[in-house]
């Protein structure tokens, strides 16, 4: 699966959480399980855990540290809203830094 199916993929498992309550919850509580259900291809050694922002609760990503000139020349893309910063991208998953 391409980068590009991936992060369409990692989209739609979104806003189903987004508009299915019991289906977030499920997400949050076995996040590797749920996506594998829905075709979301996590690298095999990788754990993936999903947190959910609140009003009043709002999660910073530390990235992992550059260990590459082509890794430190990647773009973190991020708008501030009312509840924090959000995550536009990552294609941390092919080891292509953040996009």
């Amino acid at each position: 699966m391409n980068k590009q199916e991936q992060g369409k993929k990692i989209g739609q498992v979104i806003t189903k959480a987004w508009n299915d309550e019991s289906f977030k919850q499920r997400l949050l509580a076995d996040t590797m399980a749920v996506l594998k259900e829905e075709g979301v291809d996590v690298p095999a050694g990788l754990e993936v855990r999903a947190v959910e922002n609140t009003e009043k609760l709002v999660h910073m990503i530390i990235p992992l540290k550059p260990v590459s000139e082509e890794f430190k020349a990647a773009k973190l893309l991020l708008i501030a809203q009312d509840s924090g910063f959000h995550v536009i991208g990552c294609s941390c998953w092919q080891g292509e830094g953040i996009t």
